[in-house]
């Protein structure tokens, strides 16, 4: 967090890959990014704050793309990144608009610096690795980019999830890969398993 708002939580790899302190120098050369961008302190989320529309996810229904309980953890987990339903937010809240690809911008607000970009605040660098089969960053393509990443992690039963304990052993394995979620080893705000729980019982409406 910083200032009198949380920015969006860092991704895992935003925090390794992209975080370091807002040198020039301190970004990592293999990241992929065209340009860089320097957002003022203090703000960093007025852009996000201009559409007046709140950042916590609406409660899922039924769909033929999503099962109710992928809907409800991918809505949790950005809710925890602080982007809500928002697909066009960069780090720092900037917005971008055109999904072709993924923005490829480096933000450098609060003392860090992060191409993360999307509703799950995923780097370009990452985006690289996990985008094949996936010809845009459109909001479908990045639901389906997250739940990549959450298979990746052994979350298997990601149409299932109905139970605490199924819902905090999923956040045991995503807390590597999403620095806000609980148990996340890598010295970021995170949320408790109980506020998260919360979320997730609105979105899947249990």
């Amino acid at each position: 967090m910083t200032m009198t708002r949380m920015l969006p939580m860092l991704s895992l790899l935003a925090v390794l890959l992209a975080g370091c302190l807002a040198g020039e120098e301190s970004m990592p050369d293999d990241d992929d990014y065209t340009e860089t961008v320097h957002v003022e302190d203090g703000w960093q989320d007025q852009e996000g704050k201009a559409d007046g529309v709140s950042r916590i996810s609406p409660v899922c229904t039924p769909s033929n793309r999503l099962s109710l309980s992928a809907c409800a953890l991918l809505g949790t987990i950005a809710y925890a990144e602080g982007t809500g339903a928002h697909y066009n937010y960069t780090y720092a809240y900037r917005k971008f608009t055109s999904y072709r690809d993924h923005p490829r911008i480096r933000v450098c607000s609060g003392g860090w610096c992060s191409t993360a970009a999307g509703r799950y605040q995923i780097l370009s660098r990452t985006w690289n690795g996990i985008r094949s089969g996936l010809s845009d960053f459109s909001p479908a393509n990045q639901d389906a980019a997250a739940l990549k990443l959450i298979r990746a992690r052994g979350v298997s039963n990601i149409d299932g999830i109905d139970t605490y304990a199924e819902f905090q052993n999923a956040m045991s394995k995503l807390n590597k890969e999403w620095a806000s979620l609980p148990g996340s080893p890598y010295g970021q705000p995170t949320y408790s398993t109980s506020q998260l729980w919360t979320q997730f019982k609105r979105l899947r409406g249990i």
